[in-house]
């Protein structure tokens, strides 16, 4: 089935031009008969002339096509299936043949609508120029010294490809901006406003800020006002006991004694070796010699590792040993910043609450 179908096309007719300047179009028939012949139609209004003037035109367009034949076989497909196009046939570049609005060799310099016709033709590539040889005046309401025109091709013209419309390039490449329709030299700027969704973000992102800045300075406030009062509380009541406003688990340190006696115990070699820094905490004997055995670290020495206790039969070498690693009250659980508990709230010792609490009790009030 032939697939050359007669086609037209209305290229411009809001562009103009000014005097020297030319706008090319470039683009592919299939062919030309004189069924369907090729027909590119150029007019535009002349603004009126001056009686007695020595030409009928103000202003003088002229119309060219340049005819570069197409070689190769652009059928592809069988049947009903058969289909023509110009996209792979390739530019024979011996033959190029220029076509003058109305015949007119080097342009028709008296009327405003010119016309070029092919009756026969094969494949092609076709540049269709509008040159403007004279631009003397401008229509009424013109932006610019210029000519608009209309520029209509009729004929087999291969537009199935979509991805290659009908290109178009001006000579000289940079035009003079701001006239003849054209974009304006400097575009001017309109102030943008945020949208919604900008709106909500940064409302959003403010009231963030807003809380971390409120949170971060409650817990700077809060810090400070807590340490000048247990400070304060504890100059004037030492016999007061500072507590964490809940109870926690304790964590726990073990280790193997590198030596020992009933009154102290030397630590692993990974033990602290900060001085003082077990002081206060219990201890238990959990295995080897002494197993059982618990008490308070009254005193501690960093550097040997010697953990002075009150054990009511020897440890030693080999002894396995578990310290509570928080300061506080209680069979394994600590108590700490906020707040104070006096030493007399705290329950007596007695058989229930077993030896350990009561060395721990001794121990706090001693302190």
């Amino acid at each position: 089935m032939n697939s050359c179908k007669y086609k037209r096309t209305k290229i411009s007719d809001t562009l103009g031009v000014q005097q020297g300047e030319e706008m090319k179009y470039t683009l592919r028939i299939k062919g030309a008969t004189r069924q369907h012949p090729l027909v590119v139609s150029m007019a535009y209004t002349d603004p009126m002339g001056v009686v007695g003037a020595p030409t009928v035109l103000v202003n003088d367009l002229d119309l060219r096509v340049r005819f570069t034949p197409l070689l190769g076989d652009g059928w592809a497909g069988s049947g009903e299936n058969r289909t023509f196009s110009t996209d792979n046939l390739q530019k024979d570049a011996n033959v190029s043949t220029v076509f003058y609005g109305n015949t007119v060799t080097g342009g028709d310099t008296g009327n405003n609508a010119e016309v070029v016709r092919i009756n026969s033709a094969g494949p092609a590539e076709l540049i269709v120029t509008v040159f403007a040889r004279r631009i003397a005046d401008s229509l009424p309401g013109s932006d610019g010294l210029c000519q608009p025109f209309g520029l209509v091709i009729t004929g087999q013209i291969d537009l199935d490809l979509l991805s290659q419309p009908v290109s178009f390039r001006t000579e000289p490449v940079e035009l003079e901006l701001g006239i003849c329709g054209r974009r304006p030299k400097m575009p001017p700027l309109r102030p943008k406003g945020l949208k919604l969704w900008q709106i909500i973000l940064i409302a959003v992102g403010a009231m963030i800020g807003a809380v971390l800045l409120i949170f971060t300075c409650y817990k700077f406030v809060y810090r400070w006002a807590f340490e000048k009062v247990r400070r304060r509380t504890n100059n004037a009541h030492p016999d007061l006991v500072g507590y964490l406003s809940k109870l926690e688990k304790a964590n726990e340190e073990e280790g193997m004694a590198r030596g020992g006696a009933h009154d102290f115990i030397i630590l692993a070699e990974i033990a602290s070796k900060v001085d003082e820094f077990y002081q206060g905490l219990p201890i238990v004997i959990t295995a080897g010699l002494g197993e059982g055995e618990s008490g308070i670290i009254s005193s501690y020495n960093g550097r040997s590792r010697r953990a002075e206790v009150d054990f009511e039969s020897n440890v030693g070498r080999g002894s396995q040993y578990a310290i509570s690693h928080d300061k506080g009250l209680g069979m394994g659980y600590k108590i700490g910043q906020a707040g104070y508990m006096p030493v007399g709230h705290l329950p007596q010792p007695d058989e229930e609450m077993g030896d350990l609490y009561a060395k721990q009790f001794v121990a706090l009030v001693c302190a």
